[in-house]
């Protein structure tokens, strides 16, 4: 081998032995700038996420259970009874006697509408309306309404307001002449609406008035008065 061979092959290895050392310092660069493989941060989301899952979970079971109720109750015939609406015949008082103090009270899910006598067929009598919006005063009061009856003229008249017994509900009483006067005022299908200060404060839609009073006169001993 000759000297400039020689020469050549010793060149050749520095150069190898430059590369080759540059390539080691640059991993050992990479991995102190790498540092130790640390374990994956948890996402700081990953907990709200979650809650906001369980509380529609929750919601859904909610609404799925209220379904369920709202089914049930509307397959009770008591809860559509009272949707439909419904007279009661009776007479006040524990002890009553025959032809007087005879009622009828037709219900719904508005309100109720009750109708009393004080006495006889042509004593005076009382018209009683209860509903949830009816004002609830602490004591009887007598106040101005207006009541609006299907197909007459509205009448504006002082009535007693106060709050019905053994409930929440408010009730205002309109003075009758007479149970016959009521119970020929009863239409087969009315309204009956009253205002107090320009605001409504009650509103029932009733049904079967002609033969709730044709019940009321046989109840007074009238057979046959009631239209």
């Amino acid at each position: 081998m000759t000297h400039a061979q020689n020469q050549q092959m010793q060149q050749r290895h520095a150069r190898d032995m430059n590369v080759q050392g540059w390539l080691n310092q640059q991993r050992q660069m990479q991995g102190q700038q790498s540092g130790p493989r640390q374990s994956p941060q948890p996402d700081p989301m990953e907990g709200a996420v979650n809650n906001m899952r369980a509380l529609i979970e929750l919601r859904h079971q909610s609404l799925t259970a209220a379904v369920q109720g709202l089914k049930a109750l509307t397959n009770d015939p008591r809860y559509r009874k009272l949707m439909q609406g419904y007279w009661t015949q009776y007479q006040e008082g524990a002890a009553p006697e025959p032809g007087r103090q005879c009622a009828a009270t037709f219900m719904n899910g508005d309100g109720m509408l009750g109708i009393t006598a004080l006495g006889g067929y042509r004593d005076p009598a009382l018209l009683l309306l209860s509903g949830a919006d009816v004002p609830t005063p602490d004591q009887t009061v007598k106040v101005s309404a207006t009541l609006h009856q299907t197909d007459e003229r509205p009448q504006t008249v002082p009535v007693y307001n106060f709050i019905t017994p053994g409930t929440a509900a408010g009730t205002v009483a309109f003075a009758v002449p007479s149970l016959e006067a009521a119970a020929q005022g009863l239409a087969d299908k009315a309204e009956i609406a009253v205002d107090i200060a320009g605001k409504r404060i009650y509103a029932v839609k009733y049904h079967s008035g002609r033969e709730a009073g044709s019940a009321l006169a046989r109840c007074a001993g009238a057979k046959g008065q009631a239209r």
